[in-house]
């Protein structure tokens, strides 16, 4: 049961940020590109993301429970696919995503 809740919420925390994107989106394409807001949002998404996958494979690193390892394949696969689907639409943008994560999110 545990694992089914923890991979839904992070299911759901992906399908938000990826909804609030769709929304932020929205308003630069009415105004000609990505606003200044829309900029820094990719950014920061990008970069929770990014280590919402590197702390997925830290765990798969550390841990032998299998509930555990279930969610954290589930965190790196989502979080994943949504930066991949976050770089296309920076990309259409011109918005330059960072390449790693913020030193706030390194020191996790």
């Amino acid at each position: 049961m545990f694992d089914k809740t923890v991979a839904a919420a992070g299911a759901l925390a992906v399908l938000a940020s990826l909804s609030a994107f769709g929304a932020a989106g929205m308003t630069s394409k009415m105004s000609g590109g990505a606003s200044s807001m829309d900029r820094r949002f990719m950014t920061t998404l990008a970069q929770g993301s990014m280590a919402e996958v590197k702390l997925g494979k830290l765990a798969l690193q550390k841990t032998h429970n299998a509930q555990v390892r279930q969610v954290a394949n589930t965190i790196v696969t989502d979080h994943s696919k949504a930066n991949a689907s976050l770089k296309q639409v920076a990309g259409q943008e011109g918005v330059r995503l960072p390449k790693d994560t913020d030193p706030a999110h390194r020191a996790m």
